[in-house]
Parts: C-alpha cells; structure tokens; sequence
C-alpha cells in the first residue's frame, strides 16, 4: 500500500495504471494519494469476494498489501487479467485467446447453471466449428442436433459473410423427456475494450429467426462476456443492454470445469504473455 502511494506522489496521476473502465483523478503533488490507495484495496477486497471460491481470486488481500498467490499464473483470473490488460494477441504464436476466452466462457456459463452433474450442457460455438473445419450452416446443424430443437439451419441467406452471426456460447438445460421447451441461453464474447459498442449486437429471438428452419418455442436468453471488471457505475447499463453479464470475476468464480487441454493453452499463452511483459 505503502508502494502505491508513493508511486501515486511522484507521478501525480494513476492514467497509466488503471484498466479502461476506472476513472481515477490525483492531486498533483499527491494529496489524493491515500484516498485512491484506499480505494484501490476497497476494490481489491471486492474483486476478492466477487470471485467466490478460495480458487477464483489469484491473490491474497492483507490489510496493508496485496500479494500472489502460489501457482498464481496457472490460474484463470491471471489469464482473463492478461488479456484484458494485452489484448489477446499478446501471444498469437501460442494460442488464439479469443477462442479460449470462448471456451472459459462456455465453462463459467456451464458452472452458473448448475454444472455438468445437473446435465447443463454448453458449447463455444465459434471454436468448435473451426476446430472441426466447418462451415456456418454445418456448424447450425450440429447445434440444433444437439439442442434437439431448430430443424436446422434455414436455406436463406447466405451466410458467406456472416461469421457467427455475433453467437459465441450456447448454454442450455435438456428435461430427461428431451422433448421441446428448455432453458437455452445464447452468448456473445468480447475481449477488446471497445466492448460497451458490442453489448446489443447479439439478438437471440432475431438469430433464431434468420437461422433456423424451425422456431425456438421459448426464446433463449441473453450472455454476455468481457475478461474485464465492470465498475458499479457502468453495471446497470451493461445488464440492461447485454443480459447476464460475465466480467472477469463472475467468470473466475464459475469456470471451474475447463477442459484440460483448454487449461493447458490457456496456461501456455500465460506464461508467454507474462515472459513478454513482466520479464520472468
């Protein structure tokens, strides 16, 4: 704490420290500095407690200082840190970090809902048709296969350049009867800070009726996921537009069953970032 306010002094300004969603003003000469010290560690108390599990937050927060915990760069709150602070071509020779961002996403989603052992079942929409080599219109079929719902993907339009049609992660909760009428959730990833701009661009009842020979007799919900921490001051506005919000810490706290290959690449494209840029 002490380390802060002296950097804090002798800067004059926090611009150079802060993420992209903080506004923090200081005095010139520093007589602002114990207060946003103070505020700083109030806001790691909440990210601490955000994250839920003992596993999800990657520090340890003492009265006084703020240190890692073992093992830290492992963890996926480092990995969503790194890539909210480097963007996610920080080490594009490693890995794609969008597409393991999608596949945290699906996990964190997953673990919202209840988990694997209640049956949620959830996908990355995204990574899993270029994975597999597939075109937009296959990659719709699988899905409606999988949800047993849709009747497929619907002749018109073209879909050349659609991309994803702004669909990243379904989630959804099948009955034992697998008969129509579920819970599915519909999500969209955004890992740059241009974010806010993004925040109404997926419209599942507009997807489902553009895409899908067949209607969705319940309209899915609405996800949406940054690897940043939204402030309190810009929460309302994003849920209002976005749905359920997944920042960094609800992320943390949920993305408890990654595959192990993801964990894996996720690791990897940590420690390249951190070799790049702490200088380890």
């Amino acid at each position: 704490m002490a380390d802060l306010a002296r950097t804090i002094k002798r800067a004059g300004t926090m611009d150079a420290m802060v993420e992209d969603d903080d506004v923090v003003d200081v005095d010139p000469g520093g007589e602002g500095a114990t207060a946003v010290t103070t505020a700083a560690f109030d806001e790691l108390e909440t990210r601490d407690q955000a994250c839920g599990s003992v596993r999800g937050y990657a520090f340890d927060v003492h009265a006084s200082s703020i240190e890692a915990k073992e093992e830290a760069e492992k963890s996926i709150y480092v990995f969503l840190l790194l890539l909210a602070r480097y963007g996610h071509l920080a080490a594009k020779k490693v890995a794609r970090a969008d597409s393991l961002f999608e596949e945290v996403a699906a996990a964190a989603v997953r673990g919202y809902m209840g988990g694997s052992a209640a049956g949620v079942e959830a996908v990355a929409f995204g990574p899993t048709r270029r994975k597999k080599g597939k075109g937009f219109r296959s990659a719709v079929d699988d899905l409606c296969a999988r949800l047993g719902e849709g009747g497929g993907v619907t002749e018109e339009p073209a879909a050349s350049d659609q991309k994803d049609a702004k669909l990243d992660v379904v989630a959804w909760t099948p009955f034992p009867d697998s008969r129509r009428g579920k819970l599915i959730m519909f999500g969209q990833c955004a890992t740059g800070k241009n974010w806010h701009g993004k925040v109404t661009e997926l419209q599942p009842e507009s997807f489902c009726r553009l895409w899908l020979r067949e209607a969705l007799h319940i309209t899915p919900g609405k996800l949406f996921f940054v690897p940043f921490t939204i402030p309190d001051h810009g929460w309302n506005i994003a849920i209002s537009r976005a749905g359920i919000v997944f920042d960094r810490c609800r992320i943390a706290a949920h993305a408890t069953d990654i595959p192990a290959p993801i964990v894996k690449k996720c690791r990897q494209w940590t420690r390249a970032v951190l070799a790049r840029h702490v200088l380890l």
